[in-house]
């Protein structure tokens, strides 16, 4: 698979994970918290139902305590006069409080006289009907609270207690006034007003009819709940009545406005985070693809022809980055390349010279002769012949070591030779010595300080120095130091090479038995 095809799948993969990450987390964050605040709203309303009841409870309270701390109803708990019944207790009355249930108790929790309004009209209710009332009123003497919910196994009824007293607020207490309002259709209709809520109420029973005895076991171990729907929330709830086994349920429905609200805000903003990473992915790819692949194919293609048949010898540098960079770098060595090539080139053609010259001089018959002289030229013709030098002499020490004699100094611009000059042995040989570099036979001058001190040396000898390099090399016989072959170069650019090197001191060991023996047979027949 190609790197870019792999850099494309991994590019896709990750902003897929991380639009996958997106999602999830925005869906947690989001979600949790419209979430909690769809509970905060259910809470909140679920805390106004039992506010408006306890306020309802208030209102009834207040009611009652205008009736008990009357002292017409003061002066009938003493009298009995049926006229205050007659005149106070009747349908407009019930009609105009609102209330179903009125019963006046003794101080001995007895009742007196008690009416319910059914239907319109009033029915006289007997201490039998009243027993449940009595029994709880006899039970925890006067009642607390002083309000509360009754439940009498059918209804559940709003109840207020208060004392018997006079206008002031003053007893003894003549008794307890009760007063029962019960959850009919119209009370629930102004609960719901009041709370805006589509609100009813229902016992324990009906909740097990309707939806089960597990969601009723689940209302009683949490005093509340949230039975989320598709678009409603339905919230059941209990408030605690006198009777500890029967609270009173209601339940309201709110619609998941906030929830919806939510999800299309997580919509919306994940929409926007896939089409802003869509278009990221799409930016990268456009440049991977349509810049950087393209690039690094036309480098590939570049590297292809100039493998294949060398018909592009450098690569095109586009662009100032890591890729030009790369580009650059392969040109510094393709140059390298070619310079070692060039290197190699010279070197066999100065090698192949090399050799021509040491076969042409090993050949000679002036070696194996008995002129010296006429050796010495012919290894300075070799020497500038194998290594392009501009000038080469061969120096050989006299018998009393005192001096050094030139055997042949060949010019190779003006093919010139001379010999016959001297120079101190102990110059030369010193110089040789102390300058070489050690574990290397030969010296070669190239600084300008001792470069001009050989200058000076060749003026002695009437001849002229020349600007380049100049390379000493040792005429031996084991360990003594016989001579030197000096070459020059006639510019200071031109370098000595390895093979260069290896060339002369070929040639000087060659050249030194040939040349010391020529010599003694010179002596021999001069003597």
């Amino acid at each position: 698979m190609k790197i870019s095809r792999k850099i494309t799948l991994t590019i896709v993969l990750t902003l897929l994970l991380l639009l996958g990450v997106g999602y999830v987390g925005l869906h947690y964050v989001v979600g949790n918290k419209f979430g909690e605040l769809e509970r905060m709203s259910v809470e909140r309303n679920r805390e106004r139902v039992r506010a408006v009841v306890q306020a309802e409870l208030g209102q009834l309270t207040m009611l009652g305590q205008d009736w008990s701390e009357w002292d017409e109803t003061y002066a009938y708990m003493v009298s009995r006069d049926p006229a205050y019944l007659a005149a106070n207790l009747n349908v407009r009355t019930f009609e105009t409080l609102g209330v179903d249930l009125v019963a006046l108790y003794d101080a001995d929790k007895q009742p007196q006289a008690a009416f319910a309004y059914h239907g319109g009209q009033l029915v006289t209710q007997t201490p039998a009907q009243l027993a449940s009332l009595t029994d709880y009123l006899v039970r925890y003497g006067s009642l607390k609270p002083n309000a509360g919910i009754w439940f009498d196994g059918e209804r559940y009824y709003l109840l207020a207690a208060t004392q018997i007293l006079t206008s002031e607020g003053e007893g003894p207490s003549r008794g307890t006034l009760l007063l029962l309002k019960a959850f009919t259709t119209r009370l629930v209709h102004q609960l719901q007003k009041r709370t805006n809520l589509s609100l009813s109420f229902l016992s324990p029973q009906q909740l097990a009819t309707s939806l089960g005895v597990t969601t009723l076991a689940r209302l009683r171990a949490n005093d509340s709940l949230i039975l989320p729907q598709e678009e409603r929330l339905l919230t059941l709830a209990q408030i605690d009545t006198l009777q500890e086994d029967s609270p009173l349920i209601f339940r309201f429905t709110l619609p998941r406005d906030l929830m919806l609200e939510g999800k299309a805000i997580e919509r919306h903003i994940f929409w926007l985070l896939s089409l802003g990473t869509l278009l990221f992915g799409a930016l990268v790819l456009l440049i991977l693809n349509g810049y950087i692949a393209a690039r690094l194919q036309r480098l590939s293609a570049n590297l292809r022809l100039i493998g294949d048949d060398g018909a592009v010898r450098r690569l095109l540098v586009e662009g100032n980055d890591e890729i030009s960079q790369v580009a650059i770098d392969c040109n510094r060595m393709l140059d390298h390349l070619d310079s070692l090539r060039q290197r190699q080139l010279d070197s066999e053609a100065r090698q192949k010279l090399q050799h021509g010259a040491l076969i042409h001089l090993a050949k000679s018959d002036l070696l194996s002769g008995e002129d010296p002289g006429q050796a010495a030229r012919h290894i300075n013709e070799a020497i500038c012949s194998g290594t392009g030098a501009a000038r080469a002499s061969v120096w050989f020490s006299a018998e009393d070591k005192q001096s050094m004699y030139c055997q042949d100094l060949f010019f190779l611009p003006k093919l010139h030779h001379q010999q016959g000059f001297h120079l101190p042995y102990a110059l030369i040989q010193g110089r040789y010595e102390v300058s070489k570099p050690e574990h290397e036979p030969c010296l070669i001058l190239r600084e300008p300080y001792d470069l001009t001190r050989f200058g000076a040396m060749l003026a002695q000898l009437g001849l002229e120095g020349l600007s380049g390099t100049i390379l000493m090399a040792p005429l031996k016989q084991g360990d003594e130091l016989l001579g030197f072959i000096i070459a020059e170069r006639a510019r200071l650019s031109e370098v000595w090479h390895p093979d260069e090197l290896a060339f002369v001191l070929s040639v000087c060991d060659l050249s030194a038995q040939t040349l010391l023996t020529l010599t003694k047979l010179q002596r021999l027949k001069r003597s």
